[in-house]
């Protein structure tokens, strides 16, 4: 950090957080795109559901191929 910056100068949390979030959504646009424009109608997927009765707990897998 420079010795003269100030508070103000630097981003707050909700700048970062914002940045952040609208670049991952703008990767999944441009990924999902990109998957749609080039192998539309050759990609199955399959699921599969999973639970654990001693803790509840469920689980769920998603494969794309």
């Amino acid at each position: 950090m420079c010795p003269n910056t100030s508070k103000a100068d630097l981003p707050s949390i909700h700048d970062i957080s914002t940045y952040i979030y609208n670049s991952f959504i703008k990767f999944l646009n441009t990924l999902k795109t990109r998957i749609q424009a080039t192998t539309a109608g050759h990609i199955s997927t399959t699921t599969d559901l999973e639970s654990i009765d001693q803790t509840k707990a469920t689980f769920m897998g998603l494969t794309v191929h």
